[in-house]
C-alpha cells in the first residue's frame, strides 16, 4: 500500500521535488522565451513583407509588371513610383529594388540604406519628400 495502514506503520515521507520543479521550470520557461522570440521574429518579417507589398502597390506605374522580373521604385514630390531603369542609371532618388514573385508578392532584393520602412510608415515621409522636391 502507498500509505499507512496502521498508526503503528512507519511516517511516510514525501520526496522533496523542489529541484526537479526549478529544474523543469527553468527548462520550460528557456525553451518558451526561445519560441517566443522565434515567433516574434517571424512576425516582424511578415509585418515587413506586407509593407513593402503595400508601398509597392500603392506606387505609380504605367505598365503590368512580369513575374519573376525586377523592378525599382523610386521618391519623387508626387510619391512613389515603379520603373524598369537600373539606379545606376537614372539619377533620381532610389528605394529599393524589388522582384515580383509568381505569387504576387513584391520580394525586397535591395533597398537604399537611408531609407527606412518603419520611419516612413510613423510619418517620416514628409521629410523625405521636402528633399526630393
Amino acid at each position: 500500500m502507498a500509505y499507512p495502514a496502521s498508526t503503528l506503520s512507519p511516517v511516510i515521507q514525501p520526496t522533496d521535488l523542489t529541484t526537479f520543479k526549478s529544474r523543469g521550470i527553468g527548462m520550460v520557461g528557456r525553451d518558451l522565451q526561445q519560441k517566443i522570440q522565434e515567433m516574434h521574429s517571424e512576425y516582424r518579417k511578415l509585418v515587413d513583407e506586407f509593407n513593402w507589398n503595400k508601398l509597392v502597390y500603392e506606387s505609380r506605374f504605367s505598365f503590368e509588371p512580369v513575374i519573376g522580373h525586377t523592378y525599382h521604385l523610386y521618391m519623387d514630390a508626387a510619391g512613389f513610383f515603379l520603373s524598369m531603369i537600373e539606379p545606376a542609371r537614372w539619377k533620381k532618388r532610389f528605394i529599393a529594388s524589388l522582384q515580383l514573385g509568381f505569387n504576387g508578392r513584391w520580394i525586397l532584393k535591395e533597398c537604399d540604406p537611408s531609407f527606412h520602412l518603419e520611419d516612413y510608415l510613423m510619418g517620416g515621409s514628409s521629410d523625405e519628400a521636402e528633399e526630393v522636391a
